[in-house]
This record gives C-alpha cells, structure tokens and sequence, in this order.
C-alpha cells in the first residue's frame, strides 16, 4: 500500500489571500486520499507591497486591500482560524490536523510576528521572504523583482501579490 506524505503547506479561507480556500473540505479531500495528516499554514502578512502598475489589473478580491498604491494585507484573524481548526479537529478525528503559519518577512516586524506566534501556539511556522525592498520606504513583490529569466518568459505575479510592472 502507498502512504502519501503529509501536506504541511495549506492555505485556507483564513489565509487573506486564499478566499475560495476552506479548512473543511481540505479536510475531506485529505481523508478521501488517505493523508495522514495535513498542516494549515494560513498567510500572516505584515509587509505592505507598493504597487507599481495599475491596481484595476489585480484580480477582483484583491482591490479592497489597495490603500494609496499599496497592497496592505488585513491581520490573520487568529480566533476564527483556531475555532475552525478546532471544529475539523472534532469532525476528523482520523486526520491528524496540524496548526501553523507563514509569516511574511518576520524579521523585519519582529514584534507583531513574536506576538502573533505567542498567541497562536502554532505546531508548524514556515517564514517567507515574498517582498523585497525597492526604494526607501517601498517593497515589491518579489516575482517583479526577479522575474522569469526564460526567454519570451515573464513571471506573472503570484495570486494575491499585487506588483505589477507599469
């Protein structure tokens, strides 16, 4: 028999970017597949992104976080993920579900990422470095910064990064 490995690397419709995501219907899939376990990493962003391009080009349930050509990511809203992952808990006891996060650039926003790892008491923390700095003061995204070098190739943007090139 085949034993799939864990997927430690989910977003759900906790994560701000992951609006059509959902904890409970990953969680009946994983057990359909007969996954083991599974870890929801929700986004936790604290890095606003400078939009370099036209903000009407983000895709639709992005625009209402556009703030004076910045991309400025709600905080993770850490009592519904935990009431939720709670639920799926009880509703999957043969699902081993894990708790967790990805913290967007921790370094740089030690303080709210500490207090948020405190609050949360994640099982698994994955740190992203998805922005990088451009001018003093302004951060883009780190697919416009390093786009695809493949000839006639151009990155697009990540789902839920909001830098465009002009």
């Amino acid at each position: 028999m085949c034993v799939l490995p864990s997927d430690r690397h989910v977003h759900t419709e906790w994560s701000w970017d992951a609006p059509e995501g959902s904890m409970e219907r990953t969680c009946e899939r994983a057990v359909e597949l007969g996954l083991r376990s599974v870890a929801f990493t929700d986004h936790a962003e604290f890095t606003a992104t400078t939009l370099l391009g036209d903000p009407s080009r983000l895709p639709g349930q992005f625009r209402r976080w556009v703030r004076d050509g910045m991309l400025v990511p709600p905080p993770m809203p850490l009592e519904g993920y935990l009431e939720c992952l709670e639920r799926c808990r009880n509703r999957f006891p043969e699902l081993r579900i894990l708790s967790g996060v990805e913290l967007s650039e921790p370094q740089w926003h030690t303080g709210p990422a500490a207090s948020l790892l405190r609050q949360g008491q994640f099982d698994v923390v994955i740190c992203g470095q998805h922005t990088l700095p451009h001018e003093p003061g302004t951060w883009i995204d780190v697919v416009v910064a390093h786009p695809d070098p493949r000839p006639g190739r151009r990155g697009p943007p990540l789902p839920g990064r909001a830098a465009w090139p002009g």
